[in-house]
């Protein structure tokens, strides 16, 4: 299995036409890059296997992990490296059981940390959503004060998610966070390896 890596993680839109996606895709994999997560759009669950694929051959032969957004059962049928969960479900022993043993696990966060506080059994958190964002309805607006105590609780990877683009990303300086995921601030810009690079260089300052 691929380790997580600090900086971008991109996020793909299940439901976003296949051409373009890999147009993008294809772009950036050369660019630092922490992850790659499928996202479940229930819109296009007929054709989620073919994204799979897709996106599993574009990045087959770099040191890149490729995650499935909930759907952990499509880990026995395809060579993704892990799985990112929107809640923690409730018989978690049971899947864990399931998953390859080195597959990677995360989970996202909104304000309330007390799966952290338990210490759930996760690689990495997510938070969701630190901006307003067409692409994510179903957030609540994470409080910085939310993140930083986040960090006080845990040492795993923490991620900042939704609405984070290069124009705002500079306003997140000073929280402890080791990367932020982004869909359509990459996916769906004409020039995506020059936002990659603009934003990992925000990243390093």
């Amino acid at each position: 299995m691929k380790q997580l890596h600090k900086g971008i993680y991109v996020v793909v839109d299940s439901a976003q036409n296949l051409e373009t996606m890999t147009r993008q895709l294809q772009q950036i994999t050369g660019e630092a890059i922490a992850a790659v997560q499928i996202w479940d759009n229930p819109e296009a669950e007929q054709k989620l296997g073919a994204v799979v694929e897709k996106v599993l051959q574009i990045w087959e032969d770099s040191s890149v992990p490729v995650l499935i957004n909930n759907k952990w059962e499509m880990l026995k049928e395809y060579a993704l490296d892990g799985v990112h969960f929107d809640a923690l479900p409730a018989n978690w022993q049971d899947i864990w059981a399931q998953l390859p043993r080195n597959a990677i696990t995360g989970l996202t966060l909104e304000n309330d940390l007390s799966v952290v506080e338990q210490d759930a059994p996760v690689d990495y958190y997510s938070f969701c959503s630190v901006f307003p964002s067409p692409t994510v309805t179903s957030c609540e607006i994470v409080r910085p004060e939310t993140i930083v105590q986040c960090r006080k609780l845990t040492p795993k990877p923490l991620y900042l998610a939704g609405g984070i683009n290069a124009q705002n990303l500079s306003e997140l300086r000073g929280l402890p966070f080791d990367g932020v995921a982004v869909i359509s601030a990459v996916m769906n810009h004409p020039h995506p390896q020059q936002i990659v690079r603009e934003l990992v260089a925000q990243l390093g300052d």
